[in-house]
């Protein structure tokens, strides 16, 4: 058993979450594990030069690279001991995930954020995001167009013969047809369909495994804590837990951008957007603050820091964040898994619900730090900013941190996830097609 190797499949919708991947990849290595991601950006998300190529130390597949072999027969070729997906709810997800199943192969669901982050309101009719937002009806058409041709072409079409091949039942092809008009109207259905579930989850903090057993339906004794790969990313380690918590008269006040926008949700494009942060910036200076976003990596991806940058907007690097964190004020929040580092530093934390946010919801975990503020309007920033906390609300934030901050040590994430997959593949009984 100790020389055996193994083989993992990682699977995507394209390259963005391939660091999820790169980070496990090279521990698993060393542990006799082979890992490469397969995306599946020529569908139409990422078309990239290359059909073969490494990011990092990652081997990077696109569905191209099979010429033409559908899922059953790429699983067949490859022969994997256990497939990690990144997200499950996606129909080009749930066909992989139907042949997974088919074939024995185990699956992982990966979460890439803290999803307890998210708002949910439950109903007997699901969660209504559009509840959630300020949502422009013009840009939600738009992206749904864009998409359409795609849809037609691959989604559909793979998943409904997925559905065929593994022989899916009357209540499979309904939960198809009622996926399709909750996609449409902006709903999000209460649980997960039953072809969306996998043998195993991670997660990276406590709060989310209730989330993940009730929602992803993975029973909880198969999910495991692996702790945040944030704080790796943005280098928080545990001197940096509660540094924050005295007050301070910092001028530097920090924004975690959520890239909204590029869905139409609150705004219409990176011009409303910016139009908002311009507002912002002209209240903050008046107040003899300093406005800083930090950009989500989709806003990136899009050039949407360049403009911000050529609007007069500052933004910072992740390496930037915590540096910048320890001479803030406070941090103005989007609902964001980057919400946790500021909070785990005891920093007062701005929850915006200002013009085109004001109907953005919380989840009841943003909503348990104590030191979180609502803000309905610019004018009563200057309040916030001197807000006195007492020795109630210092005991009652350092009690939270420890509650969340999750395993330690905060920089062993690779190794704690590495660990667990082994005890997967060693576990679990190798059915799969060999």
């Amino acid at each position: 058993m100790k020389n055996e190797r193994f083989k993992i499949i990682g699977f995507d919708g394209w390259t963005l979450g391939a660091h999820h991947f790169e980070r496990i990849s090279k521990p698993l290595k060393k542990l006799n594990v082979d890992l490469f991601l397969l995306h599946l950006g020529s569908y139409g998300d990422e078309k990239r030069e290359k059909k073969h190529e490494t990011i990092g130390d990652l081997e990077v597949r696109d569905i191209s690279f099979y010429n033409g072999l559908n899922f059953e027969q790429i699983l067949k070729k490859e022969k994997p001991d256990l497939v990690i997906l990144l997200s499950t709810e996606t129909f080009l997800h749930r066909a992989f995930l139907r042949y997974c199943n088919k074939l024995g192969i185990p699956t992982l669901y990966h979460f890439h954020g803290i999803l307890s982050m998210v708002y949910n309101e439950y109903s007997s009719k699901g969660v209504n995001i559009n509840k959630h937002y300020n949502k422009s009806i013009y840009s939600h058409l738009n992206f749904i167009l864009k998409r359409l041709p795609k849809a037609i072409k691959y989604t559909l079409s793979i998943y409904i013969v997925s559905l065929i091949k593994t022989k899916a039942s009357l209540n499979d092809y309904v939960r198809f047809l009622k996926d399709i008009y909750y996609g449409f109207f902006g709903k999000v259905p209460l649980q997960s369909a039953t072809d969306s579930i996998t043998s195993f989850g991670f997660v990276f903090i406590p709060s989310d495994i209730k989330y993940m057993a009730h929602k992803c339906r993975i029973p909880e004794e198969r999910i495991s804590i692996i702790g945040n790969p944030d704080f790796d990313r943005f280098k928080l380690n545990e001197s940096h837990l509660g540094s924050m918590i005295k007050s301070n008269s910092y001028e530097i006040i920090l924004y975690v951008d959520t890239a909204f926008y590029l869905n139409g949700l609150h705004f219409s494009d990176i011009k409303s957007y910016v139009k908002y942060l311009k507002e912002l910036q002209l209240k903050l200076i008046k107040l003899e603050k300093k406005l800083i976003v930090n950009p989500h990596p989709a806003t990136i991806k899009s050039n949407g820091t360049n403009y911000m940058n050529s609007m007069g907007i500052e933004t910072c690097s992740n390496d930037e964040f915590i540096p910048l964190l320890m001479k803030s004020k406070a941090c103005i929040c989007e609902p964001s898994s980057v919400f946790l580092i500021p909070s785990l530093m005891g920093i007062q934390i701005i929850l915006p619900q200002i013009g085109s946010l004001k109907n953005q919801l919380y989840s009841n975990f943003i909503l348990s730090y104590p030191r979180r503020h609502f803000c309905y309007k610019l004018s009563e920033l200057e309040d916030i900013f001197n807000y006195n906390y007492d020795e109630k609300n210092i005991s009652e934030t350092k009690i939270w941190i420890k509650n969340n901050s999750g395993p330690k040590p905060l920089k062993d994430v690779s190794v704690r996830a590495s660990k667990y997959i082994i005890d997967i593949l060693h576990n679990e009984s190798r059915t799969n097609v060999k």
